[in-house]
C-alpha cells in the first residue's frame, strides 16, 4: 500500500511540474473559469422559460454553474488521463514503466492522478471564484461528508471512463472517439444544460446509465437544493453502481489491452 501511495505521488509531482513549467497554459486555465462564469452569470439573465429547470427554475445561474463544473470535472479526468497513454507512448516511456515490477492496473490508475488532484482544483475554483464574484448561492456546505462521498464515486466512475478510453489507445493507438462519446451523451442526456426529461421518452432512458447524470443531480441538490433524502438515496445507489461497473471495466480492458499488445509487440509503436 505504502509502495502504491509513493507511486502516486511521483506521478503526481511529474505531471505537476511539467504543466507549472508550461506557465502561461497554466494560468489561462484559471483565467477561463472566470470567463465561463460571466458567460454563465449573463445567460442566466436572459429572459427565458425557467419552468423546465423544476425546482432550480428560481436558481437557474446555479443549476447551470453545477452543471458545467462537473462536466468540465468529468472531462478533465477522463480525456486528460487517457491523454497521458498516448504521450508515454509517443516518448517511448510507456514501454519502459512496463518493465517494472509492478502491477499494470496500478501503472494505468497512475496516469490520472494528476488529472484528477486538478479537476478538483479547477472544480473548487469555480464554486468559489461563482461565490466571490458572481453571487452564486450554496445552500447546505454542513452535508461535507456526503458531499466527499459523491465527490470520490464520481471520481471512480470518470476514471473507469477514461480507462476504457486508454484501452483503445493502446490496441488502436487512438482513443479520443470514446471520450467525444461520452462528452456527446453527457450533454445530451446527462442533465448538464437542461433536464433529460424533456428529451424524447425513450431516448431519456440512457441518462440513467450516465454516471454524471447521478453525479450532477446529487450535487445540485447538496448544494444549491433542497435536500430529498429518498432521491439522494436513489441517486447514490446508481452513481455507486456505475462507479465500480466502470472502474472495473476499465481496469480490466486496460489489463488484456497491455497482454495484447505485448503479444503482438506493438507496446512500442505509434
Amino acid at each position: 500500500m505504502l509502495e502504491t501511495l509513493k507511486i502516486f505521488y511521483a506521478f503526481l509531482r511529474k505531471d505537476f511540474l511539467i504543466a507549472y513549467s508550461y506557465r502561461t497554459n497554466f494560468f489561462i486555465s484559471i483565467l477561463t473559469v472566470f470567463f465561463l462564469l460571466f458567460v454563465l452569470s449573463n445567460l442566466s439573465k436572459l429572459s427565458v422559460d425557467n419552468e423546465i429547470l423544476g425546482n432550480f427554475k428560481d436558481n437557474s445561474f446555479g443549476y447551470f454553474v453545477i452543471g458545467i463544473a462537473i462536466i468540465d470535472f468529468a472531462m478533465t479526468i477522463s480525456a486528460r488521463g487517457a491523454a497521458q497513454a498516448r504521450e508515454l507512448q509517443l516518448t517511448g516511456v510507456f514501454e519502459e514503466l512496463l518493465l517494472f515490477r509492478r502491477s499494470n492496473a496500478e501503472l494505468m490508475i497512475s496516469l490520472f492522478i494528476y488529472p484528477t488532484v486538478f479537476a478538483l482544483f479547477r472544480f473548487s475554483l469555480i464554486l468559489v471564484f461563482g461565490v466571490v464574484f458572481f453571487d452564486l448561492q450554496i445552500n447546505n456546505l454542513g452535508n461535507f461528508a456526503l458531499l466527499v462521498l459523491v465527490m470520490s464515486l464520481s471520481i471512480i466512475s470518470f476514471i473507469g471512463i477514461g480507462l476504457i478510453s486508454a484501452f483503445f489507445i493502446i490496441i488502436l493507438k487512438k482513443g479520443d472517439f470514446v471520450n467525444t462519446i461520452n462528452l456527446i451523451l453527457c450533454i445530451g442526456f446527462g442533465n448538464i444544460i437542461f433536464p433529460s426529461e424533456i428529451v424524447d421518452t425513450q431516448l431519456s432512458q440512457i441518462s440513467y446509465f450516465l454516471p454524471i447524470t447521478h453525479s450532477v443531480e446529487l450535487l445540485r441538490e447538496l448544494l444549491i437544493g433542497s435536500i430529498d433524502t429518498k432521491n439522494i438515496s436513489t441517486n447514490i445507489a446508481y452513481l455507486s453502481s456505475l462507479s465500480f461497473f466502470f472502474i472495473a471495466i476499465g481496469i480490466i480492458s486496460c489489463i488484456y489491452a497491455i497482454k495484447f499488445a505485448k503479444i503482438k509487440g506493438s507496446i512500442g509503436e505509434f
